[in-house]
């Protein structure tokens, strides 16, 4: 019966990464066309005007792909070794960490590689430091 219950909290912690593959396969093949309040990846620099709109986020959907497909990927290899990860901590960390995991890296990830790609591109006017777009 236990075995069951951590099976099922295996399953449930695979939610949080599946909503994000899925919303990452949406927002890259929908990647919004002006700015707006409600979708996109919207800071202060990337609605600064429309050039820096769309390069926030054809670049931040990108990421957000590559960031979901590892996030996924790392709780599948949880779960897989979760037997052997359990020896190392109990079962309860291991279950905390499986669903904290999404929910640390990809915020991380995604913004701090967005904006660090952003700042090579563009003055924090919003001014393109090049004519060539990269």
């Amino acid at each position: 019966m236990e075995d069951e219950v951590k099976h099922i909290q295996y399953g449930i912690a695979l939610i949080v990464p599946t909503l994000l593959l899925l919303f990452s396969i949406y927002f890259k093949t929908h990647i919004p066309k002006k700015r707006n309040a409600l979708y996109g990846y919207r800071t202060g620099g990337s609605a600064r005007n429309q050039d820096t709109w769309n390069e926030a986020n054809l670049y931040f959907s990108k990421v957000f792909f590559k960031v979901s497909v590892f996030i996924f990927n790392l709780e599948l290899l949880i779960m897989l070794f979760a037997k052997y990860l359990a020896t190392l901590v109990d079962s309860e960390t291991l279950y905390h960490l499986a669903n904290m995991a999404p929910l640390i890296i990809f915020p991380l990830s995604t913004i701090l590689l967005t904006e660090i790609h952003m700042s090579k591109i563009f003055t924090k006017e919003g001014i393109r430091k090049s004519s060539q777009k990269s």
